[in-house]
C-alpha cells in the first residue's frame, strides 16, 4: 500500500514541472515578473519538502 501511494506522488511531481516549466514561459511573455518569482518559490519549497520526505524515509530501518 505504501509503494502505491509513493508511486502516485511521483507520477503527480513528473506533472507538477512541465506545469510550472510552462506557467514560467507564459508568464515572460507577459512581462509579468512577479509571479515568475513567485512560482519559482512554490517549485523550490515542493523540491525541498519532497527531499526532505524521501531523504528521511528509510524502508530498510529495523526499529527496536
Amino acid at each position: 500500500m505504501l509503494g502505491l501511494i509513493f508511486l502516485t506522488g511521483a507520477s503527480l511531481s513528473e506533472l507538477a514541472v512541465p506545469l510550472f516549466i510552462g506557467r514560467v514561459i507564459d508568464f515572460l511573455q507577459k512581462e509579468d515578473f512577479d509571479s515568475i518569482g513567485e512560482y519559482c518559490l512554490y517549485m523550490l519549497i515542493i523540491i525541498i519538502v519532497s527531499s526532505q520526505l524521501t531523504s528521511g524515509l528509510d524502508l530498510n530501518e529495523t526499529r527496536c
